[in-house]
């Protein structure tokens, strides 16, 4: 992360110097160069001051349906729901195979596609908070402090 700020603030500096090449003395840094200097300087304050780690993650989601025209529906209701939350959806263009490989539990990554985040934005994607584990004769272990159900 320190090597990608040091990026941008290279970047940063070789506009400002063409500037001044220029005789534009007084020229404000771009929005963008400005924008990853700020989002740089946040990610690496999480890092450092509050403990977060970097994780390097792929969500893929399957969706099916009876017809082609269901399935192009579908298809616009999850691109609109994630563009209203500001996440970025693509769909896989004869890439089907691979991305159901990818779908399915068994621990393959066809799709090569990765995003950094940290472990509190990691942890949002988490669809349960407990995990319960019932087994009939099994050995109780106490109470799930989060549920406060009794584990066996």
């Amino acid at each position: 992360m320190q090597k990608r700020l040091l990026g941008v603030e290279t970047n940063i500096n070789n506009w400002q110097r063409k500037q001044n090449q220029n005789s534009n003395y007084s020229s404000t840094i771009p929005y963008d160069l400005e924008q990853q200097r700020k989002e740089s300087k946040e990610f690496l304050d999480d890092l450092t001051t509050r403990d977060q780690r970097m994780l390097l993650i792929q969500v893929t989601f399957a969706h099916v349906a009876n017809t082609k025209e269901q399935l192009d529906t579908d298809t616009d209701s999850l691109l609109s729901v994630g563009r209203k939350h500001l996440c970025q959806f693509s769909t896989l263009n004869w890439q089907q195979m691979d991305g159901l490989n990818t779908v399915l539990p068994y621990g393959l990554r066809k799709i090569d596609t990765l995003r950094t985040m940290t472990t509190e934005s990691t942890a949002v994607l988490m669809p349960f908070k407990t995990q319960e584990i019932m087994d009939k004769g099994g050995i109780y272990y106490g109470v799930n402090s989060i549920s406060r159900t009794s584990l066996w």
